[in-house]
């Protein structure tokens, strides 16, 4: 038997000395001895390269793909010299029977049956493992989606934002004093409504209207500078000073522009 192992490996294996790319980039995993005894798992024992790697402990990318195909080449060829060298039994000859003598009514003799040559049992040939079928999924049925009732849209309410300033005024001149009225508008010609008018400094003395108007009054005989300030930035927050101009007690009729 080894004899016949030995032909057979030395019809395949000539020249299968090649080294695979990956066993160049690792050769303390794909060492010759290594490589050695993986090709001989799967030239003796008809393992698979990936088995006979686990076996060996190593890769099977170590044997190249000449390696692995010549491997496998000597087991087939392994076989197949197996297959032609088992003798295959004789069968023994059956003894003719012995002629009785003559009766009057002779039965006739029965034939022997042949024996069946024996028959070379096939090797094995693993079935593939067929990938179980996944029953398919039922989509789910979507239930209908209710049609929403639409609701009232609220009025917003006015924040100090959107508004400006809260309404302060007109103020009609007090005793002792004299008023201060005038107008503001923007550099297009419409009114710069809830804008803060402050008297010098302090907080808003006087908003102007719907028009832009606005009505205070001051001490006489002291000069006095108007600071407008545009809408707040923020909710409670305060507004920039847009415009100023310097005026008197008793002086009226003021035109203001603001960007």
């Amino acid at each position: 038997m080894n004899r016949v192992w030995a032909a057979a490996a030395a019809l395949v294996l000539v020249g299968s000395a090649c080294t695979s790319s990956f066993a160049k980039d690792n050769p303390e995993l794909c060492g010759t001895d290594k490589i050695q005894v993986v090709k001989d798992y799967v030239a003796k024992d008809g393992l698979t390269p990936q088995a006979a790697a686990d076996k060996a402990g190593t890769d099977p990318r170590c044997l190249s793909d000449n390696e692995t195909q010549q491997a496998q080449a000597t087991y087939a060829a392994f076989r197949a010299s197996v297959t032609r060298t088992t003798p295959t039994p004789s069968v023994a000859p059956t003894a003719a029977p012995t002629t009785a003598a003559p009766s009057a009514n002779p039965s006739p003799s029965p034939s022997p049956s042949p024996s069946p040559s024996p028959t070379a049992t096939p090797t094995p040939t693993e079935a593939p493992t067929e990938a179980p079928t996944q029953a398919p999924t039922a989509a789910p049925t979507q239930a209908p989606t209710p049609t929403p009732t639409p609701s009232p849209t609220p009025s917003p309410s006015p924040s100090p934002v959107s508004a400006g300033w809260p309404p302060l005024g007109p103020f009609a001149p007090q005793t002792g004093t004299l008023a201060i009225t005038g107008t503001v508008k923007h550099q297009n010609g419409t009114p710069a409504v809830a804008y803060c008018v402050i008297l010098t400094a302090g907080p808003c003395n006087v908003t102007t209207d719907a028009n832009g108007y606005f009505a205070t009054y001051f001490l006489p005989g002291f000069p006095v500078t108007l600071y407008i300030k545009g809408w707040p930035t923020s909710p409670g927050g305060d507004g920039a000073v847009v415009a100023s101009q310097t005026a008197s007690a008793g002086q009226t009729g003021i035109a203001i522009t603001v960007p």
